[in-house]
């Protein structure tokens, strides 16, 4: 199912899944496929995929869409419902116990900031958080490990630019039965490590730089012009 490229051995228990089941309402067109200085938005994500994972993967609804990117699909298990949708069907379909989930509008990915969020993984959670999630969501073997690390930065959780481990499947699938769609639900019940704006994690001001602009994704023209400004004001 997943393509093998470069390995970096510390992701080599994850894949990187591309989400592209969007409809782009904002936007008016598949923004996907939109170019950002030559380059489509999803081929922008895909190539940081490859650099950090052995393993990557594309969620989508039209696969034939997508053939230019190079990256096994998979059709929506749970179509219309969703990101939530989405992450349902990375973890069912991945052969890592790992998923990095992001969004195909992403247009500057930084491996650096996946790379410390990756990091948080092996990192246990404080006993308070451990014990939150009810134990019949998660069948794990060390209950102080996450089961998510998600960045909450500006306000607001960044769930398409975060890790999800395949032992979320039964909380997800509870959700999308009761057609309770929203992410971040799900971080309740189960163990998540959050990664704030302050968190060491990141090490400092100048890689939190690097993670806002990681997070930066596109809905409508404006954000694409925007991106294409701080691309020239790059040189």
């Amino acid at each position: 199912m997943a393509s093998r490229g470069r390995s970096i051995p510390a992701l080599d228990d994850c894949t990187g899944v591309i989400l592209a089941g969007g409809q782009s309402r904002r936007f008016g067109r598949n923004k996907a496929l939109e170019p950002l200085a030559g380059m489509p938005l999803a081929q922008r994500v895909a190539r940081v995929l490859r650099e950090l994972f052995r393993a990557q993967l594309l969620v989508t609804n039209t696969p034939e869409v997508y053939a230019s990117l190079r990256i096994p699909s998979v059709v929506d298990d749970r179509p219309g419902l969703g990101s939530l949708g989405g992450i349902y069907t990375a973890l069912r379909h991945a052969d890592s116990p790992w998923c990095f989930i992001v969004g195909c509008d992403m247009p500057f990915l930084a491996a650096d900031a996946v790379r410390a969020l990756a990091a948080c993984r092996g990192t246990p959670l404080p006993s308070a958080a451990a014990a939150a999630p009810e134990p019949s969501w998660c069948d794990r073997g060390e209950a102080t490990l996450p089961d998510v690390v998600v960045p909450f930065v500006d306000g607001r959780f960044h769930t398409l630019h975060a890790f999800y481990h395949r032992r979320c499947l039964p909380a997800v699938e509870h959700l999308l039965e009761a057609r309770r769609l929203r992410i971040d639900v799900l971080y309740a019940m189960v163990a998540t490590r959050v990664v704030d704006a302050v968190d060491p994690a990141w090490g400092g001001v100048a890689r939190l730089a690097v993670l806002r602009r990681s997070l930066f994704n596109i809905n409508t023209r404006d954000d694409l012009r925007q991106a294409n400004a701080l691309l020239r004001a790059e040189g």
